[in-house]
C-alpha cells in the first residue's frame, strides 16, 4: 500500500502541473493514506471524501503533502474549537474501528487524558482522506457548488484512481456526494450501478457492486446538526448496513 500511495502522490503532482495556471493557489496538494501500513491492516478500511484544503503552510509553494501535516507528531487533533473537521473525524474514525458511539465512556476516558493521545492518533491515521480537488479553495472556509463541479470534472479521473487502488470498506462523502451521485450515469464511475439501502437523518447509506458501503452526509464541519448526533447516524449506519465488513464482530 505504501508504494500505491507513491503512485497516486505522483498522478496527483502531474495533474496538478496540468492545472496549475487556472488556479489562484497554484499549491497542489498531496492527500489519501497518512499512514498506509495502519490502513492496510486497519479491521475496516475508511475513507473520507471531501471537498478542497482551506488552508495551507504558505501560499504558490509547489506542493503541501496533507498526510505528512496529519503524520506530524506536533499536530494535536484534540483541539476542538480550533480543529473542528479533524475532531469530528477522529470521532467517526475510533467509532467505526473500535464500534464505539460518541459517548462511549472509553473513548470519553482517552479524550480525557493527554498520554492517551497516541492512541486516538493511531485511529486517525489509520484511516484515508481525501479532497476532490487537490488545490488550496479559494476561500477560507467553505466551497460553491459550482466551484466543486469544476474541481470534480478536472480531478475525478485521480479521485477514482484512488478509490480504486485504496479499495475501501466504508467511504464517508462529506457534503461531496451530490457531484457523484450526478455521475453515476458514467460507466466510468466506480460506483455505477449504486443500490440505496436506508438513511438515519441526514445521512445516507449505499452500497456498490463490490459491497463497499457509501455513506452521504454533511461536511465533519457542520452545524445544522448536534454533532453527537450526526456522529452516531454515521456508526448507526455501519452497524444496520450488510456490507463486505461487519463492524459489530
Amino acid at each position: 500500500m505504501e508504494e500505491a500511495q507513491k503512485n497516486i502522490e505522483l498522478l496527483i503532482k502531474k495533474r496538478g502541473k496540468e492545472l496549475r495556471e487556472k488556479e489562484i493557489n497554484k499549491t497542489i496538494v498531496i492527500d489519501g493514506l497518512t499512514n498506509p501500513t495502519l490502513y492496510e491492516n486497519a479491521p475496516v478500511r475508511i475513507l473520507f471524501v471531501l471537498k478542497e484544503a482551506y488552508d495551507t503552510e504558505g501560499d504558490n509553494v509547489e506542493f503541501w503533502n496533507h498526510t505528512d501535516y496529519l503524520r506530524d507528531p506536533d499536530f494535536y487533533i484534540l483541539d476542538k474549537k480550533d480543529y473542528p473537521t479533524h475532531y469530528v473525524v477522529s470521532k467517526i474514525s475510533s467509532g467505526l474501528l473500535h464500534n464505539w458511539l460518541f459517548s462511549n465512556p472509553q473513548y470519553e476516558k482517552l479524550w480525557a487524558d493527554d498520554t492517551t493521545a497516541p492512541e486516538i492518533l493511531s485511529d486517525f491515521q489509520s484511516i484515508g482522506w481525501v479532497n476532490i480537488g487537490k488545490f488550496p479553495a479559494p476561500g477560507q472556509s467553505s466551497t460553491s457548488s459550482s466551484r466543486l463541479h469544476e474541481v470534480y470534472n478536472d480531478w475525478k479521473d485521480v479521485l477514482f484512481a484512488q478509490i480504486e487502488v485504496y479499495d475501501p470498506d466504508i467511504i464517508i462523502f462529506g457534503g461531496t456526494f451530490g457531484v457523484i451521485e450526478e455521475d453515476l450515469d458514467n460507466s466510468d464511475n466506480p460506483f455505477y450501478g449504486l443500490e440505496y439501502l436506508f438513511k438515519e437523518g441526514a445521512t445516507k447509506a449505499y452500497k456498490d457492486k463490490k459491497g463497499r458501503l457509501l455513506l452521504s452526509t454533511y461536511h465533519p464541519s457542520q452545524r445544522t446538526i448536534q454533532r453527537e448526533k450526526y456522529v452516531n447516524s454515521i456508526i448507526h449506519l455501519a452497524r444496520r448496513a450488510e456490507f463486505r465488513k461487519n463492524i459489530n464482530k
